[in-house]
């Protein structure tokens, strides 16, 4: 029997990416851009996740300028489950640097996208 990730089992590649990436670093925002970027998947599959997400109140958005921004709301009845199964879900997998930039957003594998920092804060010894 083929083993299948928490993440793909429970969520789309393209959910795990942007639940991944917002859930993952839940205190920053993101414009549609750079979602498509670290996301690696096309503007249009973005978009309406994005919009999905927003009518079922699990992100916001906010006009910044001539941008919409993205952001995990945090008033979601189900946030704090969200920001654990992300980082749950994750845990075991390759770690790879997405953006060089920024140099914090991480690629666990083909799965969900982690702040760098929510990564340490979960393999620490405390």
């Amino acid at each position: 029997m083929n083993s299948v990730s928490i993440g793909a089992a429970l969520f789309t590649k393209t959910q795990q990416r942007v639940l991944g990436l917002l859930y993952g670093k839940p205190e920053n925002t993101f414009y549609l851009n750079e979602i498509v970027r670290l996301a690696g998947v096309g503007k249009g599959t973005i978009k309406r996740e994005l919009e999905k997400l927003k009518a079922a109140e699990i992100l916001t958005i906010e006009r910044v300028g001539n941008q919409i921004h993205y952001q995990a709301n945090p008033d979601c009845p189900v946030f704090e489950e969200l920001v654990s199964i992300v980082r749950k879900a994750s845990v075991l997998v390759e770690l790879e640097v997405v953006d060089q930039n920024k140099g914090d957003i991480i690629s666990l594998g083909n799965e969900m996208l982690v702040s760098r920092k929510a990564m340490l804060a979960l393999v620490k010894p405390k």
